[in-house]
């Protein structure tokens, strides 16, 4: 059996609640954070586009959605999954900022899911 397989990554004692940025690359943190913020909107838009759907349900007729939008152009976008392709969107900032956070570990296994992410 091969020994270096069973060498164990090196360990690293601090105290709890210790901030540790020596690992992250200051060049990286503002993806990182638009990352996140591109998270919390996914989340957000899927949040507001729930209750939107309860009380007002997509027309199931093109009439039906051609008077909503004049009704109300916001709800009909809505009501088209605008929330969706928000989300959508976003998620290539989400996948650049997983990228940056684990290249380090297994940087072709990232590109790979890089490519796949965005296609």
């Amino acid at each position: 059996m091969n020994t270096s397989m069973l060498e164990a990554a090196p360990v690293t004692r601090g105290r709890i609640g210790e901030s540790r940025t020596d690992g992250v690359d200051a060049q990286w943190r503002p993806i990182y954070w638009a990352g996140g913020a591109a998270a919390l909107l996914t989340v957000a838009t899927v949040v507001v586009a729930i209750p939107v759907f309860i009380v007002s349900p997509p027309p199931t007729t093109v009439a039906g959605w051609f008077a909503l939008l004049h009704r109300n152009a916001l709800l009909g976008l809505i009501d088209l999954d605008l929330a969706m392709l928000l989300g959508v969107g976003s998620s290539s900032l989400i996948y650049l900022a997983l990228f940056g956070a684990l290249r380090r570990v297994n940087a072709p296994v990232m590109a790979l899911g890089m490519i796949v992410g965005l296609v």
